[in-house]
């Protein structure tokens, strides 16, 4: 839907149920590109504009609150990717040259990431608040003992 589009939505007396489709499905676009109202306030054509739109049809502020939080979502999945180690695919490229003749040569190799020290504090700090938080007592959260663990092996 274009800018043009916008406007003539908002200014002229389209058909409610059939414009504002089309709107809630642009509103969650906008939240999942994690566009501000500002930046949607300028393509609208004014100031406040997306801000007044939203809380006049309630419709549209869900719809761009479900498109950042399909965003947030997809943060959370990459950090737990990155706290827990991956492996990826990665083409190599080589070139050679032997009597005067380049030769490129492509290999796909696994590429192991290990698990990120600080994205696993900030996934267990935020997410077991209660068991992982130092609350200012001066101990730790969680006491492991490792000569009991030693023991048990």
């Amino acid at each position: 839907m274009s800018k043009a589009q916008i406007v003539k939505w908002r200014d002229s007396g389209l058909s409610r149920a059939v414009s504002l489709e089309k709107m809630v499905n642009l509103f969650e676009e906008y939240g999942g590109q994690g566009m501000t109202t500002r930046e949607i306030d300028r393509m609208m054509g004014g100031k406040q504009v997306a801000v007044r739109v939203m809380a006049r049809f309630p419709e549209l502020r869900a719809a761009y609150h479900r498109g950042i939080d399909g965003r947030t979502v997809d943060a959370e999945a990459a950090l737990l990717q990155r706290a827990t180690g991956f492996t990826k695919k990665s083409i190599k490229t080589s070139t050679r040259t032997y009597n005067g003749k380049t030769e490129t040569y492509e290999s796909e190799e696994d590429v192991f990431y290990p698990p990120d020290v600080a994205a696993i504090k900030l996934l267990l700090t935020n997410r077991e608040k209660t068991r992982y938080n130092n609350d200012g007592d001066g101990k730790p959260a969680v006491v492991i003992n490792f000569t009991e663990a030693d023991k048990a092996l």
